[in-house]
């Protein structure tokens, strides 16, 4: 039996994470101030990364391929 995997469509990812982000406030309603500000910092800097180009599939990696090596060479003079 074949496994069918979906993709979900950008506004159904979306609707996912708001609705993960709701449920995590509600987990901290009843922390400190600090505690609620820091969970608001941590949820501002994942949409930032969500919206950034290093999540969006459009940057290619700098070093790729078997010259580029790991660990990186360093240097010495």
């Amino acid at each position: 039996m074949a496994m069918q995997t979906q993709e979900k469509t950008g506004s159904e990812q979306s609707s996912d994470l708001e609705q993960k982000v709701q449920k995590l406030r509600e987990l901290y309603a009843d922390t400190s101030e600090i505690g609620k500000t820091a969970l608001e910092n941590v949820i501002r800097a994942l949409f930032t990364l969500r919206n950034s180009r290093a999540f969006s599939g459009r940057r290619a990696a700098p070093y790729s391929g078997i010259g580029a090596g790991w660990p990186p060479r360093v240097m010495t003079s």
